[in-house]
């Protein structure tokens, strides 16, 4: 079954579009599919090499935003602990915009940038690895030079992590494990924290041996990533930040969207919703048409999220099909996008497959 599904990920792994692909594709709630195909580097790359299986951990990059922010989102309204509707000023007095609600950052219409290089601060030595207290003025002082327009935004959702350790009075890896890995009883998921993340953080970073995490990119400054965060952001925040920083494996990903489907479902603000226009993220999940052609028409109705590392996540309710893709595309460079355009003409041929 799926044999022109699985022959296209086989051959843009020939075409070293990444070292190392993971999929599950489940339907009714029977799995149809779970392939574990390459490894998880190149020997040249000087990445500890061995090939990709059940238990490799893969960096989920945007797909954080889905999986733990959003999910800890939905926990904290069903506790009453929020409103999506709350102005985001409530939270954050100095917000440029009295009028923008937390939903707006969740859905990127908040007038936010889509990404500043934060790091550059860090990498010049101007502000000490690990130190997230200028984030807020940052974000802040970024202002809203696209209020009025849907442009998807880290930071938006960097400000939407701020708010929850807010809310919890605890750093974002903390919230996570204590009110997500410990209920689903994960093993192989969480935040990789480094050396210079706050203490409190560096408790509840993911412990596993460096030869399970599937390698990334061959950093110039950094050297090579394999089991530190990618995003540049993220690492010098500490490894962690509302936006990027978790890391899981395909089995752990499909429990973890599970329970945020249940999330989202308990939820009657979600249940009801109504998307305003032009309706391409609905509660920080993308919908078809998006930004991007993700998943494309094949899925059309689907929800779901995508990650610069090269995984995405996406559920078709009508159909209950859920698609989980991971790879390495980022190995060893960034500047080969190919597996880009691989994602969406993967899930075409997919959907062909499975039919209807």
């Amino acid at each position: 079954m799926l044999k022109r599904s699985r022959a296209l990920l086989e051959k843009v792994l020939a075409e070293k579009q990444a070292s190392g692909i993971a999929c599950l594709v489940r339907r009714k709630g029977k799995v149809v599919a779970e392939w574990y195909l390459g490894s998880h580097g190149y020997p040249e790359t000087g990445a500890e090499v061995r090939p990709v299986a059940a238990d490799s951990i893969w960096d989920c990059a945007s797909v954080t935003k889905a999986l733990s922010t959003v999910c800890l989102l939905f926990s904290a309204e069903s506790e009453g602990k929020i409103s999506f509707q709350d102005p985001v000023r409530k939270y954050f007095t100095g917000f440029p915009s009295s009028e923008t609600v937390l939903l707006d950052l969740m859905c990127h219409r908040s007038g936010l940038p889509a990404h500043i290089e934060f790091f550059r601060s860090y990498e010049k030595g101007e502000t000490k690895l690990g130190d997230q207290k200028p984030l807020l003025d940052w974000i802040l002082k970024a202002g809203l030079p696209h209020i009025g327009t849907q442009v998807y935004s880290d930071l938006g959702f960097m400000l939407l992590g701020l708010l929850l350790e807010s809310l919890h009075g605890k750093p974002l890896p903390e919230i996570f494990h204590e009110r997500i890995v410990s209920r689903l009883k994960l093993e192989s998921t969480g935040y990789c924290t480094l050396p210079h993340a706050p203490a409190p953080a560096r408790l509840y970073g993911l412990l596993a041996p460096k030869s399970r995490f599937v390698a990334t990119e061959l950093c110039p400054w950094r050297k090579l990533l394999q089991g530190g965060v990618h995003d540049d952001n993220a690492w010098a925040f500490g490894g962690y930040a509302g936006h990027a920083g978790l890391f899981t494996t395909i089995r752990e990903g499909e429990k973890l969207f599970d329970h945020l489907w249940k999330q989202l479902n308990a939820s009657p603000d979600f249940v009801k919703r109504t998307p305003k226009p032009p309706g391409i993220w609905q509660y920080g999940l993308s919908t078809y048409p998006g930004l991007r052609p993700f998943p494309g028409p094949a899925f059309a109705g689907a929800n779901g999220h995508t990650g610069y590392t090269g995984g995405n996540v996406w559920y078709h309710e009508a159909t209950d099909t859920l698609s989980i893709l991971f790879s390495n595309r980022v190995h060893p460079s960034r500047a080969d996008s190919r597996f880009i355009d691989t994602r969406l003409e993967y899930h075409k041929i997919l959907w062909e497959e499975l039919g209807d």
